[in-house]
């Protein structure tokens, strides 16, 4: 075979460029490589860079949005007085807490540290927990959050529980971000010389174990473990036998050497409670006998309100002497168990009440009146001659099926306020508290203020007399020589108050106070004379009437 030796020296020739050829082709990748990479970092720079002045065009908007804002002109002792204008803390936090100072401290800068300065807008909380046993870590972030802008000042604060969170078994999951309620207590101790008021409407039986380890080692210190907390609500279920380190006198002002004011629902917490510097106390849904003893332990109160009592334990009633409230000024009690309602009305004396409150009652509870029951209100009444206001709430007890109750009110009765009104009850009261009649006495001469609330305003309406009774009785509280008012007080405020009717009636008259039009001119000549009268629209909103614009012209109101 012949090889052509032109083929050979080129077979020879590209043998020896191979490699010099690869090598070119390398060095060009690399330096593209290089290229790109020096491409990149540049682009990276120019990211950072648009990304730097994206930031400082964001702070430049932000400051200029302030600058623009009305409010930014503003000196921060001004903004920080509308912040609390606007917050309008409450005493006792309702559910719903908004956390208004966080979402003022998100509007701006500038707002930000107006509200995180301003410690006013801290000094009142609700808290959630989700569960019995456990609560979001959130919860506790915010409430150290307040807690450390509260500065010098006192924070109330509010633990809700939802109902369907009460249950604290062990078997309950937890989630990831979870804490366990004892450390939100362990927090309050450790922050307890910043609270002055505590609400709180369920207590879980477990949390008294650890409630209790805190105080043991707080009082051993020798210091008060609450020193200034003024007020505190508690909702106790099964309160479990505790081990405190002592029942002296003492230890029980080393609680809380400020707290005046108490309020329970269900049973008393296994407390040392200081009960003999309590000004206020309020009792819901506690044993009736445990009512009384706590009135009774109780000697400096001023505000004492039992509403919806429970069965007592004891079921004869008893008190060692008759029990003298000197101090107490307001009082509310739910009538309906003859024995305790005897005991009260025969054995306890009140020399300076002001108010008297009828508080209401369970719907299912059954009571039961009596004639030596009526005797005991026939000589309980008028012995109260100070008494200025007698309130009688809706849901109360009919502790009487006679209508003496008004007829026995004393004579320095200034305020007259009474819910669940019936119709015939109504005929009954604007005759009795009309004056210069022939058959009967003039009874509460010193009554300024009277509220009626009930159905019975549609008796006004349907009946002639009762509308004649009422205008009566408005005319000779209004009406007069000047004689007349030198020992009697005029009427200036009626309150006249439909409660919703059944639900066969039309929407728009549900609560609508309707009046006849000789009924409703004859009140507005009262109006005229001087009278605050006060109805109800047909969405059940309070509405004032006004003077006609001359003494001779009768300007209806189509909502009253």
């Amino acid at each position: 075979m012949v090889i052509n030796s032109d083929y050979e020296e080129g077979i020879v020739q590209s043998a020896f460029d191979l490699p010099i050829e690869n090598e070119a082709k390398m060095s060009s990748r690399l330096l593209r490589d290089h290229e790109i990479d020096c491409v990149s970092t540049e682009l990276d720079q120019v990211k950072c860079e648009m990304s730097s002045l994206k930031n400082k065009r964001a702070r430049l908007r932000s400051r200029l949005n302030q600058l623009r804002a009305p409010t930014s002109s503003l000196p921060p002792e001004t903004l920080s007085l509308i912040f609390q204008y606007a917050c309008q803390l409450p005493d006792a936090i309702g559910d719903g807490d908004p956390h208004l100072p966080i979402i003022l401290g998100g509007v701006s800068t500038h707002w930000r540290e107006v509200a995180w300065s301003t410690s006013l807008l801290w000094t009142a909380l609700a808290i959630e927990a989700r569960h019995a046993q456990y609560a979001s870590a959130s919860t506790l972030s915010l409430l150290r959050l307040y807690l450390d802008n509260i500065g010098h000042r006192l924070l109330s604060l509010r633990i809700l529980i939802p109902e369907e969170a009460e249950d604290g078994d062990d078997d309950t999951e937890w989630g990831q971000d979870d804490i366990g309620i004892s450390e939100v207590v362990g927090l309050l101790f450790q922050n307890r010389t910043k609270i002055r008021k505590l609400f709180c409407d369920f207590m879980w039986p477990r949390w008294w174990d650890g409630i209790a380890s805190h105080f043991n080692k707080t009082g051993s210190l020798g210091t008060a473990v609450f020193p200034n907390l003024e007020y505190i609500h508690l909702g106790v279920e099964d309160t479990p036998d505790l081990s405190w380190p002592t029942e002296d006198h003492g230890l029980k002002i080393q609680l809380a050497p400020r707290l005046t004011c108490v309020s329970l629902i269900r049973n008393a917490p296994p407390l040392p409670i200081p009960l003999g510097q309590l000004t206020r106390l309020i009792l819901e849904c506690l044993p009736i006998d445990q009512c009384m003893t706590l009135l009774k332990d109780c000697p400096n109160l001023t505000d004492y309100y039992c509403r919806k009592p429970g069965f007592p334990a004891e079921l004869v009633p008893f008190l060692d002497e008759p029990l003298v409230l000197k101090h107490m000024k307001c009082f509310g009690w739910t009538f309906g168990d003859h024995d305790w309602d005897q005991l009260l009305l025969t054995r306890v004396h009140f020399p300076a009440i002001l108010l008297f409150r009828l508080q209401e009652d369970y719907e299912d509870y059954v009571g039961h009146v009596s004639s030596e029951l009526d005797l005991a209100h026939e000589l309980f009444w008028p012995k109260l001659t100070t008494l200025q206001v007698v309130e009688r709430v809706p849901n109360h007890f009919p502790f009487t099926d006679k209508f003496y109750f008004t007829e026995c009110l004393p004579d320095s009765l200034k305020e007259l306020h009474l819910f669940d009104v019936k119709a015939e009850e109504s005929l009954q009261l604007f005759r009795l508290l009309t004056w210069d009649r022939s058959d009967k006495k003039n009874i509460l001469p010193r009554l300024a203020s009277l509220t009626l609330g009930g159905k019975y305003v549609d008796k006004i309406y349907l009946s002639s007399i009762t509308g004649e009774a009422l205008l009566d009785m408005l005319r000779s509280r209004h009406e007069g020589s000047e004689a007349k008012w030198k020992t009697h007080t005029r009427l200036g405020r009626l309150n006249l108050r439909c409660t919703r009717r059944c639900s066969t009636i039309d929407e728009s008259e549900k609560w609508r106070c309707r009046f006849a039009e000789w009924q409703r001119a004859g009140l507005q000549e009262l109006v005229d004379e001087g009278l605050e009268l006060v109805t109800t629209d047909s969405e059940g909103v309070e509405v004032v009437w006004k003077k006609s614009a001359s003494r001779s012209t009768f300007i209806p109101d189509v909502d009253t």
